[in-house]
């Protein structure tokens, strides 16, 4: 993963330009009907612009093959050593009190994220493994880590 350049970049210089079609973002996100749906509803529209890119991005895991995002998803590591998944236990292992503090409010912002998306992701009838805690720290660090920037989204987009 990366870019190296070989010469001056100045600023303002475009280094990749990627067409829409191939970035999975909140645009790409309301192909899906019923994904639109949700994301239109009372609890879709309370969501945070990373929230609504997480559930879209679980939403296309869930349907495996019959995703045209499957084989980007296959790709992406299947854990995150992040902070906001440690345990408790692992939490405490810190030495820096400010460190423990640090670790505790990632935690606690994704597992406040998950309580936000959880109606949407019912709504979307998914299975239990997809709805889960576990599935959204695993989506939640996709999109925190996998992001490029986009002008026409806060979230940024997943770029294949």
């Amino acid at each position: 993963r990366g870019v190296c350049a070989t010469g001056y970049i100045a600023p303002g210089d475009v280094v990749l330009r990627v067409p829409g079609r191939y970035l999975m973002s909140s645009r790409t996100a309301l192909d899906d009907p019923d994904l639109a749906r949700a994301l239109a509803s009372p609890e879709g529209l309370r969501l945070l612009p990373s929230d609504r890119l997480g559930v879209h991005l679980l939403h296309e895991a869930s349907k495996g093959e019959a995703s045209r995002w499957c084989p980007y998803i296959l790709q992406l590591p299947r854990r995150y050593n992040v902070m906001a998944s440690w345990s408790k236990r692992e939490r405490a292992m810190l030495q820096a009190p400010f460190a423990i503090d640090a670790a505790k409010r990632s935690h606690d912002d994704v597992e406040r994220a998950w309580k936000r998306v959880t109606p949407v992701l019912r709504a979307l009838k998914m299975t239990v493994g997809f709805c889960g805690m576990g599935a959204w720290q695993w989506a939640h660090a996709s999109v925190s880590s996998r992001t490029v920037f986009v002008p026409f989204d806060a979230a940024g987009a997943l770029c294949p």
